[in-house]
């Protein structure tokens, strides 16, 4: 029907636009500029980054002779011999899809043609710089694709990209392979355990493709834990300035904002995380990085959203709201150490010895290695009146606690000389020298 084509890349490696012509194949590059004087299309091409003309040109593949060698070899397709209708389909079953991909790609490489040879009317010599500059950037791209598809160098590939990239940055095409690559090898790394480098891979990964990823997230988290607040406010920031809905940048932000004691923020942020609740299970299944995020939240995120809020009602006085927050934490996870101690803590300032009891006592069945819980228990078992406990959970409580803690001589002379007195005072003295040891968690289970 068509005596005369032309093929143009669309989609790299994977959309092509062969176009047939009945006449001798031309391009009019006047005719280009003209029509993309009309705004509405101007604006529709610009989405795919071929508002310019010379860019549109540099999307050219082969024009009739360079086809025509293409399919040389090819056979006839014909009535009889229905080679399209039989070929394609066993193609498409037996060759697995990125080999497919990578001998396309090879063969348009191959036979490519220059877009020159087929215009009837001559650009400007600037117009023909900007032709020639993103024609090797699509050169570059396509080479770049079958290094990659063809599993014969990613890093090779990288570099082919990235050289791409450096004539045409405003190409997704060309930056989404990139991004792939430093996403790829980042979720590589942190299963291997290698946060540091796996981290640092998806910053630049989202740095070249920021759109529609949770990468931001994961930074915050990682820089959260790290200690680095600036860092982490800067990645949580740009997370809710691409998704205002994102819960898990709200629980994030809600941590952070605790830390920084910036309590009412924190309260804000932390129920809005919990308002997103049903986008925020959604979120978990669907980002491949949260399984490792939620090695180090054992407790899982919905108790931990409940915990930290009771955390910033606790620290605003406010602590009837601050026990409701954590017994609703223990309610999504019995097993929640730091919620049944601070729980306890409470119930034991308001009286209630018995809930008191029964929190240090789960805490201490969960983490038998924490001296800071022992001492809590002795504290709340000398008020219910049972001193015999009490003397045997701050002994256990001294035994854990650091050979080289400059208290632990001091308290252990006390113990005997305050039993007859009762063990308020030098529980309390235990715990004042203790604190200036830092957090007990960095500590207490080590050998």
């Amino acid at each position: 029907v068509f005596p005369n084509a032309s093929l143009w890349e669309s989609i790299p490696g994977l959309d092509y636009i062969l176009i047939g012509v009945k006449d001798g194949f031309q391009i009019n590059f006047s005719r280009i500029k003209q029509v993309l004087e009309n705004e509405k299309i101007k604006t529709d091409l610009a989405r795919i980054n071929l508002a310019q003309p010379e860019k549109i040109l540099a999307r050219f593949l082969m024009g009739p002779e360079e086809l025509k060698r293409l399919a040389e070899d090819s056979p006839i397709h014909t009535d009889n011999r229905r080679q399209m209708e039989l070929y394609i389909p066993r193609i498409v079953y037996e060759v697995e899809q990125r080999k497919r991909q990578a001998l396309i790609v090879q063969e348009f490489i191959k036979y490519r043609g220059a877009v020159f040879d087929y215009l009837i009317s001559r650009p400007e010599p600037e117009e023909i710089k900007q032709i020639e500059k993103y024609s090797l950037a699509r050169l570059y791209n396509m080479e770049g694709m079958y290094l990659a598809l063809s599993k014969k160098g990613q890093e090779q590939a990288l570099e082919k990209f990235k050289l791409a990239l450096k004539l045409d940055p405003e190409d997704n095409f060309i930056r989404q392979p990139v991004y792939e690559y430093y996403r790829l090898l980042g979720n590589q790394e942190l299963a291997q355990g290698k946060i540091d480098s796996g981290i640092q891979n998806l910053i630049q990964a989202w740095q070249y493709y920021p759109k529609g990823s949770m990468i931001p997230d994961l930074a915050g988290f990682y820089f959260l834990e790290k200690g680095d607040f600036q860092e982490a406010d800067k990645w949580l920031t740009k997370a809710v300035e691409q998704n205002p809905e994102d819960p898990f940048a709200w629980y994030l932000k809600g941590r952070l904002s605790l830390d920084l004691g910036q309590l009412d923020r924190a309260k804000e942020e932390l129920e809005r995380a919990i308002s997103l609740w049903e986008e925020f299970e959604q979120a978990q299944a669907g980002a491949e990085f949260l399984p490792g995020i939620a090695k180090k939240t054992p407790q899982g995120f919905q108790a931990s959203l409940y915990f930290y809020l009771a955390e910033a009602y606790r620290r605003s006085g406010r602590e009837l709201e601050a026990l409701s927050g954590y017994e609703q934490a223990l309610l999504i996870q019995p097993k929640f150490p730091e919620a049944l101690v601070a729980s306890g803590k409470i119930f034991l300032k308001l009286g209630n010895l018995e809930a008191s009891l029964k929190r240090f006592s789960q805490a201490v069945e969960l983490e038998p290695k924490n001296p800071f819980i022992h001492l809590l228990y002795a504290q709340a078992l000398e008020r219910a009146g049972k001193k015999e406990q009490a003397v045997s959970e701050l002994r256990k409580s001294l035994e854990l606690f650091p050979k080289d803690w400059q208290g632990r001589g001091q308290i252990e002379k006390q113990i005997e000389k305050q039993i007859e007195k009762g063990l308020d005072n030098v529980i309390g003295a235990a715990q004042r020298m203790c604190e200036n040891y830092g957090s007990s968690r960095d500590w207490y289970k080590k050998d």
